[in-house]
C-alpha cells in the first residue's frame, strides 16, 4: 500500500500504510477520542485494531496527552481479560496511533441488545471476568473510569464468551500526574457514571466498582438503574436518587447478589466494596449459596500467538 500522506485526514487512512508497517484495511468505529481501523501489521503478518487520534483533536495538547496516557496505561497490562496493546507511537505528521489486539467477537452491548436481561450465572461470570482484568489494572495504579458495554468485548476464540476490557482512554494513573484532567471536568458515560464523577470530584478504584455495579444491574434487570431524558438529569440521579432495588426488577436474583449490587451502587465510595477482589469474593459466595457453577478463569494466550479475524469491534474509540 502507498504510505500515508502526512497532510491527509484520519478518515482517509483506508488503503494506506501507516508508520511504515500498518496497512489500513477498513474502518471499525469512531468515538470521542479517535477512530479505529482494521489493519495488517506487515512485519508480524497479523491483523490489528489500529486506533488513531481524531484529526480535530491532534492540535489539542490535552487530547494528545490523554491519548498517550491511555497507551502508557494499557502497555503495562497483560491479563487475559484485557485487550492487549502491541505498539504505539506517532507518525511523521504527528498523528498518535496505537496498535491493539483484534478480538474475534463483539462488544457486550450487542449481546445485551439481543438478549435483554441475561441469565444470572452468565451475568456473574462476565462481571467476574471484568473484575479480574481490573484487579491487575488497579494493582498497577490504573483506574479505568469508563466501564460500559461498549468497552467490553466478548471474545469467541475459546468457544465460550469471554469478557475482554478495552479503552482506557479515561484511565488515570493513580500514582502519576492527574493535572491533565481539569478540576471539575466530568469525564465518562452518563448512564454508568459514578456520583463522584458526576460532581467532577476525585476518583479511585471504587469509581470502577460503582460503574461495575451499574453494569451488573443492567445485565440482570435488562436496563440500567437510572434513565432520564437528559444527561444532566442522569448525573443528578447518580448523585442523589436511590437506585430501585434489583429484586423489584429481577425477583429471582439471589439475595447475595442483590446485597452486592446495592453495596456497589452506594453513593459514598466508603460504603462500596473496597476492591474488585472483594467483589469477586462476594460473587463466589453468592454462587456457593445458590449452588451456581463456578467458572474457571481463561487461560492466558501466548504473547506471540497469531490473532483470529474479528467480525466486530467497539465503535467507541
Amino acid at each position: 500500500m502507498p504510505p500515508w500522506d502526512a497532510g491527509g485526514r484520519p478518515e482517509d487512512l483506508v488503503g494506506h500504510r501507516v508508520a511504515d508497517r500498518y496497512d489500513v484495511v477498513a474502518p471499525l468505529g469512531a468515538g470521542g477520542m479517535g477512530m479505529v481501523f482494521r489493519a495488517h501489521q506487515v512485519g508480524m503478518d497479523r491483523d490489528v485494531a489500529l486506533k488513531v487520534l481524531a484529526g480535530r483533536l491532534t492540535d489539542r495538547p490535552d487530547a494528545v496527552a490523554r491519548f498517550s496516557r491511555e497507551a502508557k496505561a494499557v502497555s503495562r497490562l497483560r491479563h487475559p481479560n484485557t485487550v492487549r496493546l502491541y505498539d504505539f507511537g506517532t507518525t511523521v505528521s504527528g498523528m498518535p496511533f496505537m496498535a491493539m489486539e483484534l478480538v474475534d467477537g463483539e462488544p457486550l452491548r450487542g449481546l445485551m441488545t439481543r438478549e435483554g436481561a441475561l441469565p444470572i450465572d452468565q451475568a456473574l461470570t462476565l462481571i467476574d471476568q471484568v473484575c479480574a482484568s481490573l484487579e491487575e489494572a488497579h494493582a498497577a495504579g490504573i483506574i479505568h473510569r469508563d466501564i460500559k458495554p461498549e468497552n467490553i468485548m466478548l471474545d469467541r476464540l475459546t468457544g465460550d464468551l469471554t469478557a475482554r476490557v478495552l479503552d482506557f482512554g479515561l484511565a488515570r494513573l493513580a500514582t502519576g500526574d492527574d493535572r491533565i484532567t481539569q478540576t471539575g471536568e466530568v469525564l465518562g458515560t452518563p448512564v454508568y457514571l459514578a456520583p463522584e464523577q458526576a460532581r467532577g470530584g476525585p476518583t479511585d478504584a471504587r469509581t470502577d466498582i460503582y460503574q461495575l455495579g451499574v453494569l451488573l444491574y443492567h445485565l440482570l434487570a435488562g436496563g440500567p438503574p437510572f434513565t432520564a431524558a437528559s444527561a444532566m438529569a442522569l448525573l443528578m440521579a447518580h448523585m442523589h436518587a436511590p437506585p430501585p432495588p434489583l429484586g423489584d426488577r429481577r425477583p429471582d436474583a439471589p439475595e447475595g447478589v442483590q446485597v452486592l449490587v446495592a453495596r456497589m451502587l452506594a453513593k459514598a465510595p466508603t460504603e462500596r466494596p473496597a476492591s474488585v477482589t472483594e467483589v469477586r469474593l462476594a460473587i463466589a459466595a453468592a454462587r456457593a449459596a445458590e449452588a451456581l457453577p463456578a467458572k474457571a478463569p481463561p487461560a492466558a494466550a501466548a504473547e506471540t500467538a497469531p490473532l483470529a479475524s474479528s467480525s466486530a469491534h467497539p465503535t467507541d474509540a
